[in-house]
């Protein structure tokens, strides 16, 4: 195998889109390599931006965000045309939205200076508002999650030593969720998370508010804090578990159009 691949290295020629096709119908790191070949023979060749794109693709796939920009890097100190650079340019937008830092996707996006009216100037609008949302939504998750992270606190601190055993809240619903999270295992990524963080954060919410209740006689506004703290504490975990799990877009879409 290893010399069949250095034999089709070997008889590398000067058509792109034939190279291109055969790095497709290899295994990825062989492709690579077979697009490598292309670009070290042929350094002057007016394709090789569209090479280098090809394989920062590739790498993206693989999650190699910092080796797909320096490819692209490359692409554009080769001096491409005007529409391939978009090209590029939207790439490297889209690398940093893929590895989630949404901030700099929508600076990126926001920066692309295309043609308006053009399919890379719609693309980067419509991601770049995506983008935007992604980073608004992180940012109120974030001071969501440290709020209930200091209400949780405060309650195992003071209630740490009457934790066990677990409150009758927990045995009812224990089968219930465990039910909820072996189904889960069966489900998409994105979906199992969720459903995961929901019903392992929700068992530990019902945990501790079930002991920390049965220790306490509560009167008439007492119990409407309880209550108030109660809902904040559970649409956190509903809206964090959505969040985190980027199943925000799919959610509203929901809201939107009704279910299937």
């Amino acid at each position: 195998m290893i010399a069949l691949v250095a034999f089709v290295l070997l008889q590398a020629g000067d058509d792109f889109e034939q190279v291109e096709v055969e790095a497709v119908q290899l295994p990825l790191e062989q492709g690579l390599a077979r697009m490598d070949a292309f670009i070290a023979q042929h350094p002057g060749h007016a394709e090789i931006a569209r090479a280098l794109l090809w394989e920062a693709q590739q790498r993206i796939t693989q999650e190699h965000f910092d080796d797909a920009r320096a490819l692209l890097d490359r692409a554009q100190q080769s001096k491409p045309d005007a529409d391939l650079g978009f090209d590029l340019a939207l790439t490297r937008a889209d690398s940093f939205a893929l590895e989630r830092r949404f901030t700099d996707a929508a600076l990126a996006y926001e920066s692309l200076n295309a043609p308006p009216g053009s399919r890379w100037a719609l693309q980067a609008s419509l991601r770049g508002a995506a983008m935007r949302g992604e980073s608004a939504r992180h940012g109120v998750m974030n001071v969501v999650a440290a709020i209930c992270a200091l209400l949780i606190g405060a309650r195992v601190v003071r209630r740490r030593r009457v934790l066990w055993p677990p409150p009758e809240e927990v045995m009812w619903s224990a089968p219930v969720l465990l039910a909820l999270c072996l189904a889960a295992l069966t489900r998409p990524a994105t979906e199992r998370t969720a459903v995961l963080v929901v019903c392992l954060g929700g068992l530990g919410l019902l945990w501790l508010t079930g002991a920390d209740l049965r220790q306490r006689t509560l009167r008439r506004w007492a119990r409407l804090g309880e209550l108030l703290q109660a809902v904040f504490l559970t649409a956190s975990l509903l809206f964090c578990a959505i969040v985190v799990s980027d199943l925000w877009a799919r959610v509203a879409d929901t809201f939107a159009a009704g279910t299937e």
